[in-house]
């Protein structure tokens, strides 16, 4: 297979992870952003990094998917106030999960808040397919005011 069509592949691939998140959110909402407004982080790329340490040990685009699923679950309980995720890690969850499993969450939620404190948009789906991660996460409330003021703030796929 040529560069070309490896090429072209990939971005197959890739289009066909934005299509599934697309048709999710329409499901789910029926308003979707599909490019990220000038001037705001991809939240893909956010992820990314954040989850690098669970990365690094992940081989197959099986342990990728575990691995980005554990950290945006981390991502979005650290958007939660701290009083609500130690409910959440203390109670119902965290009782299924395992001591373990917390321990992680608690590191992870303690990084998020490290590296990204000004950023407290939820990951609302994710996608990883063709070594591409797309996801879906509300605009800023300040981004998404309307004209009566009224906050609306819409998904956007990244």
């Amino acid at each position: 297979m040529g560069k070309a069509s490896r090429f072209k592949k990939l971005r197959k691939l890739e289009r066909g992870g934005e299509e599934a998140l697309i048709e999710r959110a329409r499901q789910r909402d029926g308003s979707v952003v599909l490019k990220v407004p000038e001037g705001q982080i991809k939240m893909s790329q956010v992820i990314e990094e954040f989850a690098e340490p669970l990365l690094e040990g992940a081989r197959t685009d099986e342990q990728i998917r575990c691995a980005l699923g554990t950290a945006i679950v981390a991502w979005n309980l650290s958007c939660l106030p701290e009083e609500r995720q130690l409910a959440v890690l203390q109670e119902g969850s965290g009782k299924q999960l395992g001591q373990e499993a917390v321990l992680i969450l608690q590191e992870l939620i303690r990084r998020r808040l490290e590296l990204f404190p000004e950023i407290d948009r939820p990951i609302l789906d994710f996608e990883y397919r063709g070594g591409v991660l797309n996801v879906v996460s509300p605009l800023p409330l300040s981004m998404g005011e309307s004209e009566s003021g009224q906050e609306s703030a819409g998904p956007i796929v990244e």
